[in-house]
């Protein structure tokens, strides 16, 4: 929960030559998948925005209140999205939020890419939970055309995110398939956190 655990792990890995596969259970989500090969057709034209609203509620937030920073909770799933749909590092990251009580925070944060695309991430975790996916979703706009994805419907079982990832973790350990996602995504994913939660502390844009 903090990037100096996440380094730590990263080099004990390295040093035993072990596998570690970060669950980011988004790039599992059938619809996400779809989604991004989507937006990776040429008709769209270069990928200049990304917006996630990614709301969860209170009484789920307190399972984590003062053990994990908000920054790092929900949205390191965002950071990894971004990641994804970018192919670009983060540069530049501008975050704000309330202090956390028991009934719930938010947060606003706008990244800036290497290759100039942005991303504006909308968290909150305040009130009793809603129907569907919490009312999250994931849009892009690209050059000449924008697409949304609205989150809300519940999947299937056979499309759970979770269920497909855990498949893919042991076709992984079996020998069976190669990674789909990799520990140097999640220290990537990690230090966009930590950005974010400087920023929060500080009130000032953060470079990395």
């Amino acid at each position: 929960d903090t990037l100096d655990a996440s380094e730590r792990i990263f080099q004990a890995a390295k040093k035993a030559e072990a596998t570690i596969l970060p669950c980011f259970t988004s790039r599992f989500d059938p619809r996400i998948s779809a989604f991004r090969a989507a937006a990776l057709e040429p008709g769209i034209g270069a990928l200049g925005y990304m917006y996630s609203r990614r709301n969860t509620d209170a009484n789920t937030f307190q399972r984590v209140f003062e053990k994990i920073a908000p920054s790092f909770w929900i949205a390191c799933h965002d950071a990894d999205l971004f990641r994804w749909f970018s192919g670009s590092e983060a540069k530049r990251v501008f975050c704000c939020a309330p202090k956390a009580t028991p009934l719930g925070t938010f947060l606003l944060a706008q990244i800036t890419f290497a290759n100039g695309s942005h991303a504006l991430l909308e968290q909150s975790s305040m009130g009793e939970a809603e129907t569907g996916h919490h009312h999250s979703r994931f849009d892009v706009q690209g050059q000449r055309r924008r697409l949304e994805l609205d989150l809300t419907r519940p999947l299937a079982e056979t499309d759970d995110p979770n269920r497909l990832m855990l498949h893919h973790f042991i076709d992984v350990f079996l020998g069976k398939a190669a990674p789909r996602v990799s520990l140097e995504d999640g220290i990537r994913a990690m230090r966009i956190c930590q950005a974010l939660d400087n920023s929060i502390k500080s009130g000032e844009p953060i470079a990395l």
